[in-house]
């Protein structure tokens, strides 16, 4: 579609298309109303998702997989495969470029309601995907896979065998989720088998931790380009590398989650995976930097919005914010860190400071004997590791000749 010919005979005039960005023109020029957001459409699979007893940090955490996974599907079905029910009627199938403008369009040509259409969005013509064999799935699914597991990241890393596997079981969730539609039996992804892989869980070296943390605490402008931004810097790493939270636990915690208590320290309560929840304690340092955002933050606003941690705009903070934060302060250390690195460094550190199994459980939200046993055995292979460092084998061995020399006189 030429936009520049549209332009020129479909009488809209060019100084008005200046504020119009190119969603805005599709649905203009092709006489649609747009009354169902892409949010809409996040906001409803997320929904289930919970129904099915999963966490909101947990469907959170993994929104964005679902989310390319119906993209590729509005790519394949609608694209490329024409399995547009549209093209039945005596309208005409408009390759929409994303799936909420097909949406829209379907709320024209069925004529119904948005309310119909979320009560019977699973439902033929307007479910597209009840109309794909399962085998057609089946070789998608495996395509989609290979795409993510051959492809790099926007930043050139490769995913991880253990990101694939979680895209894995991400898929299987939607086709568990879909099953629950009457008339719907897919099973395209029970013949791939989710393979994890046990890695050594390398946390941030001494050194690297070190030069971070002198960083953010002296030159936090460098990361942050105003005062309330940089102290809620140094309150989210440091929070985060002191309790350990999860990226998506640091965004749902609210003000009147923390209590602060009179010897300065806090307690923290957290809701984790699973919906469990779970009491963290916070230190004396730690309560100092959240007390000196929070006072900055006071200063600023009328401050009525009970989440913790706020973003520029002074609305809850969101996963992707944090992690463009922690992005640049990579980019500007030269320290590779991510939010499940910090996580890591902080069980380590735990661990290096007497820590037993049973108190990594209860700190981190683990409610597994085994996932605390590895960062256990994590933290004892930093041990190994710096002590190995330190082994002289030809002094060892002299140490034993002359312990044997000794014995024999």
């Amino acid at each position: 579609m030429n936009i520049n010919f549209l332009i020129s005979n479909n009488n809209i005039l060019k100084n008005d298309y200046i504020n119009m960005d190119s969603n805005y023109f599709w649905y203009k020029t092709n006489n649609i109303e747009k009354k169902i957001m892409e949010s809409d459409l996040v906001g409803l699979h997320k929904e289930r998702l919970l129904d099915n007893s999963l966490s909101e940090s947990t469907v959170l955490s993994n929104i964005h997989i679902y989310e390319k996974w119906r993209d590729y599907l509005h790519k394949k079905t609608m694209l490329e495969n024409n399995y547009c029910s549209i093209k039945e009627t005596n309208y005409k199938c408009l390759k929409c470029p994303h799936r909420n403008m097909h949406v829209n369009y379907a709320l024209k040509v069925y004529n119904i309601t948005t309310d119909e259409f979320f009560d019977n969005r699973y439902k033929l013509p307007i479910n597209i995907t009840s109309k794909v064999p399962n085998e057609k799935f089946k070789q998608w699914f495996k395509e989609f896979i290979n795409y993510y597991k051959n492809n790099p990241k926007s930043n050139g890393e490769m995913r991880s065998p253990n990101t694939i596997a979680t895209y894995i079981k991400q898929i299987k969730r939607w086709q568990t989720v879909m099953n629950q539609n009457p008339g719907v039996n897919l099973d395209f992804a029970d013949s791939v088998k989710v393979k994890e892989i046990t890695n050594i869980l390398e946390p941030i070296s001494p050194l690297e931790l070190q030069h971070l943390s002198t960083e953010i605490l002296n030159n936090s402008s460098f990361y942050a380009n105003n005062v309330l931004s940089q102290k809620r810097l140094k309150s989210i790493f440091f929070l985060m590398l002191q309790t350990g939270l999860r990226l998506n636990e640091v965004c749902l915690l609210n003000k009147d989650n923390l209590n602060m208590l009179n010897d300065g320290t806090g307690e923290l309560k957290i809701l984790g995976k699973g919906a469990k929840e779970r009491i963290v304690g916070v230190s004396q340092e730690t309560i100092i930097l959240i007390r000196d955002y929070l006072a900055e933050r006071n200063s600023k606003i009328i401050d009525n919005n009970p989440a913790l941690f706020l973003n520029s705009n002074f609305e809850r903070i969101n996963r992707w914010s944090i992690i463009e934060m922690l992005k640049r302060i990579s980019k500007k250390t030269g320290v590779k860190i991510n939010a499940h690195k910090i996580r890591r460094t902080s069980a380590t550190l735990r661990v290096q400071d007497g820590a037993d199994q049973q108190d990594l459980k209860n700190n981190f939200g683990w409610s597994s004997d085994k996932v605390a046993n590895r960062y256990m055995a994590s933290a004892k292979n930093v041990e190994s590791i710096n002590s190995q460092k330190k082994f002289n084998p030809f002094v060892t061995n002299q140490t034993i000749l002359e312990n044997q020399s000794d014995s024999s006189d």
